[in-house]
């Protein structure tokens, strides 16, 4: 049998991969600040099991508003006939 050295848990091979992510991360939060939004849908988090090392899951969550408001309301923009779209990535980075 071979002596195997354990693997380290955060391999240099993600380290750019866990840097971009950092990073595109961090201007998504520069440019949000400057968007106009509106906070119509709840998001709600649940708890759950953690993902495998070095795999990634992707959900998304749609919701549609079918009869919702139909004026602008202290500046907050008409929800009839909204789609709205969230996108919730998770990323297992180590054991």
């Amino acid at each position: 049998m071979e002596n195997r050295s354990p693997r380290p848990c955060a391999p240099t091979l993600w380290s750019p991969l866990l840097k971009s992510f950092i990073l595109a991360l961090s201007l998504m939060g520069v440019f949000a600040s400057a968007a106009r939004a509106q906070g119509n849908y709840e998001i709600q988090v649940y708890g759950s099991k953690t993902v495998a090392p070095r795999t990634t899951m992707v959900e998304l969550h749609s919701n549609f508003t079918a009869v919702g408001q139909l004026e602008t309301t202290d500046g907050t923009q008409p929800t009839n006939h909204a789609i709205h779209e969230t996108v919730e990535i998770t990323q297992g980075l180590n054991d």
